[in-house]
């Protein structure tokens, strides 16, 4: 059984806050590292907007010099002046905004990716792959548009329209009065949207993480699904996701239309009652032509920045929701804590030495790795998977465990490498406790093979180097040459410097490179699920041959229900239902254990 496939069971997010964060706290705390920024930014917006403010006042002013038969000169200078003073201010305040816009969705992928490579292994599997990228992919980049047109944009836009309000009441306060009166009852009509719209936006979201969840489940399973011919319920899966972020999509587009129309025809109608209005305070003296040209002008300056802040709103909305999907990610713990210990690279087990450790007689009589009274599980909402394990792994030589599917093969390796901690019992590397070193430290020891054989992006060359960063060509030529994957490799378009698709390499090849990695780098334990099980011929015996070499240097635990391989092995462990059944060669534990007898003559 696949280690990974042991690990994607459900599992409690350990450090799940007790008490919620709210959104807005949340989002706040993603802008945080950028408040410098943003403060600048807005500071310059607020100077732009000034500068624009002025504007109608210069207007007013030079049509009461023309009509009094004045020079204009020093108002034109003012104006042209001002006007450069806000271009230069709008263009720094765009570069500042839209630079820290896109360090914020950096920073947030990040830490997406460190959360999800150095997160504890069943927590993150736990989770949908597909949802998790969605949130690096599709939610990281709102924090752009929140930073860029959401905070400062709302913080000048608003400064805009309170500089306008008091232009306004320094023109005409009464005229001013009428028009704040129809603005509040407009802000109420744009208020019922924008509640609404941070709703839909947000499930908009959630749909379209499904999306991709459902999408890359497909993929993944494509060939399945087409011997299956259940492209069509497949297909269905997804769009029906999809259907439900179109329907959120467009809820989302008609409370925009709405709020954004509505406050546009409303500005619009407040026109129409400020000039009727306005043309009787100038009838009556109280007002001058200029000076209601001057009011106008604000009023109609006074939509820009009103729509502006109120989809600077609405951009904060989004913000929120994507802040709190890409929190979500936090929840998942650490593989170990500061507060673990650290222990000194002269106290830890290192593998610089080697097998120089076996020349001294008492560390080659004890084993490189123990099992004792291991009690564990994946979650702890799940029961228990392994029980009271006691196992010794000699430091040279073959251990084969095998057992039906699910007595916790996969465990005692997610053991060994670190993915989970027992919860009673412990492991030992090299007679030093595992608590007392860190995952890295256990792991630099060991090489792991899975079933699957999972490769990373990149080359051949990049996936065989993961584990031996400076092998020459000669050492690459040598490893694949050992499990027979030579010619494969020569029959690739650009051989080692081949970029992998999925469809690169076939499984065997997959598998065989997957090996090859784990024995180029020279570990003292050897960790191998299957790892024949999907070669036959050449190949296979080419396997079982580097398998066997391994073998005669170093620990190797090996899952299989390989006759060939069990027959082989120094010790074979029997696993059942979690527990060690027995312990010894495949002959005597034919002799001594009937369960094991019965794998093989069936009685």
């Amino acid at each position: 059984m696949e280690l990974a496939q042991s690990v994607s069971q459900p599992a409690r997010q350990a450090n799940q806050p007790t008490k919620p964060e709210s959104n807005m706290r949340t989002l706040l705390r993603f802008m945080r590292p950028y408040r410098l920024v943003i403060t600048l930014a807005s500071v310059l917006g607020i100077i732009a907007t000034v500068a624009n403010l002025w504007t109608p006042r210069i207007v007013e002013w030079v049509m009461d010099a023309l009509l009094a038969g004045e020079p204009v000169t020093n108002y034109v200078v003012m104006f042209a002046v001002i006007q450069a003073v806000g271009f230069i201010a709008m263009l720094l305040q765009w570069g500042l905004q839209g630079r820290a816009g896109e360090y914020a969705v950096y920073d947030a992928r990040a830490a997406i990716v460190a959360r999800i490579l150095k997160g504890r292994v069943p927590e993150v599997l736990s989770r949908n792959s597909g949802d998790l990228l969605s949130r690096a992919t599709a939610d990281a980049p709102l924090l752009y548009w929140t930073l860029d047109t959401g905070f400062v944009s709302f913080i000048t836009a608003t400064t805009g329209v309170v500089g306008a309000i008091i232009l306004m009441g320094v023109i005409d306060p009464l005229m001013l009065g009428l028009t704040i009166g129809a603005v509040l009852i407009l802000l109420v009509f744009i208020a019922i949207f924008t509640r609404r719209i941070g709703r839909e936006q947000a499930a908009q979201q959630e749909a379209t993480g499904e999306i991709g969840a459902k999408l890359e489940g497909s993929l993944r399973a494509l060939r399945v699904i087409k011997v299956t011919g259940t492209e069509d319920e497949q297909a269905e899966a997804i769009m029906t996701s999809a259907r439900l972020a179109r329907k959120h999509g467009v809820s989302v587009v008609w409370a925009n239309a709405f709020s954004y129309v509505g406050g546009i025809g409303g500005m619009g109608m407040l026109l129409v009652l400020v000039m009727a209005f306005g043309a009787k305070r100038v009838a009556a003296g109280y007002l001058s032509v200029p000076a209601l040209v001057a009011f106008m002008m604000y009023v109609m300056n006074f939509v820009g920045p009103l729509m502006e802040a109120t989809e600077g709103f609405e951009t904060i909305q989004s913000g929120l929701a994507a802040s709190k999907r890409i929190a979500e990610v936090e929840t998942i713990p650490w593989e170990y804590d500061d507060g673990e210990p650290q222990p000194s690279s002269s106290s830890a087990p290192s593998s610089s030495s080697g097998r120089k450790r076996h020349d001294d007689a008492t560390v080659t009589a004890r084993p490189v790795l123990e099992f004792r009274n291991v009690t564990a599980r994946f979650a702890a909402d799940e029961g228990v998977i392994v029980e009271n394990v006691n196992l010794k792994i000699p430091r040279v030589g073959e251990t084969a465990i095998t057992g039906s599917s699910g007595s916790g093969k996969s465990t005692l390796f997610a053991l060994a490498l670190r993915f989970i901690d027992p919860i009673s019992g412990e492991l030992l590397l090299d007679g030093m406790p595992y608590g007392e070193l860190t995952p890295g430290e256990v792991r630099s020891r060991f090489a792991y093979v899975e079933q699957d054989a999972a490769l990373v992006p990149g080359t051949v060359r990049d996936n065989l180097r993961l584990t031996k960063p400076d092998a020459t060509d000669a050492e690459l030529a040598r490893i694949v040459e050992a499990v027979a994957l030579t010619e494969d490799i020569e029959f690739l378009s650009d051989g080692f410097d081949t970029l992998l698709a999925p469809t690169t390499l076939t499984g065997s090849e997959r598998q065989r490179v997957a090996l090859a990695r784990a024995l180029l780098g020279g570990a003292e334990i050897f960790l191998f699920d299957e790892p024949a099980s999907q070669q036959s011929g050449r190949a296979e015996q080419a396997v079982n041959d580097a398998v066997a070499g391994v073998g005669k240097s170093a620990a190797v635990l090996i899952i299989t229900h390989r006759l060939a391989t069990l027959q082989r092995a120094s010790q074979v462990v029997l696993l059942d239902d979690g527990h060690v059944r027995a312990v010894g060669t495949h002959e005597e534990l034919l002799r001594c254990c009937p369960e094991y007898r019965e794998m093989f003559t069936g009685g």
